[in-house]
Formats: C-alpha cells, structure tokens, sequence
C-alpha cells in the first residue's frame, strides 16, 4: 500500500507531501519547491547532487548514489551501536536477574525494573502482525477497548 509522507527538503528546507510506492525503500526525484533532487531512503529525504544525476555517466551516477547512501547508512549504524551500547547495561541486568529467578531466588527480583520484562529484540510473528492488523487495529477508535488496553 502507497503511503504519504512529509519530506523536508535537504537542499531548501520546504517542507512538501509525497506519496511513496509500496516498495519505496529508494526514491530518487526533485523537490517541487527548488528542484533539487533528493533520494528518500524508507521515506528520509538525502541530497543529491543534480549535476551528476542529469549529466554525470552512469558510472559517476552510480558512484554518488553510492557515496550519499554509505555516509547515511554509516550514520545510521553508528546511533545503532550508540544505542545497543548505552542498553548493554539494562541488557546484562535483566540476564541475570533471569538467570538469578531460574534458580529459585524470585525474592530478589523484588524491586527489579524488568521483573517481567520480554527479551530485547523478540521478533513478532507474522500471524501476530496480521492478528493486530485485521482484528485490534480497527478497535483502536473504540474508546472502550482502547481502555481495556491502555488503563
């Protein structure tokens, strides 16, 4: 399914509506206010440069699609390791407060923050995702379920 979007032009800083495609990961097009292109990447607007994109060889085309996209993808992975370093600590706690319950010591997980906590990263199934979408997404408007499950 198509999706709108707000992209903040990285050239003029307009902010426009567009509509991804379903397989919208890369998008390559101008901005409607500058003309400038951009490159969303999964909806996040890049610049690029439109000298190259219009009359650069393929080759250079190639080359500095390759550019833009690896300094994003290195920014990206660099807050991914951020963020898995600053959790290593919450991480490792929860293992042993785990560990420490298998082994009939519940008492101290008294006080816990993740008393009953699920382990990070527990990948959702795909029956669980068409379950949300086909039966607790559309109840979400209902104020009284939206209770039952936000109280």
């Amino acid at each position: 399914m198509a999706r709108v979007v707000d992209i903040r032009c990285p050239h003029c800083d307009v902010t426009s509506r567009a509509l991804l495609p379903e397989d919208g990961l890369l998008v390559l097009g101008p901005c409607p206010a500058c003309h400038e292109f951009v490159l969303l990447v999964a909806g996040i607007p890049l610049p690029v440069d439109k000298q190259v994109i219009l009359y650069g060889s393929t080759e250079e085309k190639q080359e500095h699609l390759f550019s833009v996209l690896s300094s994003f993808l290195e920014q990206r992975i660099n807050l991914l390791i951020d963020q898995v370093e600053e959790n290593t600590d919450r991480l490792t706690d929860y293992e042993n407060a785990r560990q420490f319950q298998r082994v009939d010591h519940p008492e101290m997980l008294a006080g816990s923050p993740f008393p009953d906590a699920t382990p990070l990263m527990q990948q959702i199934s795909t029956e669980e995702v068409r379950q949300f979408v086909e039966e607790e997404l559309p109840r979400l408007d209902d104020s009284e379920y939206f209770k039952t499950i936000f109280h």
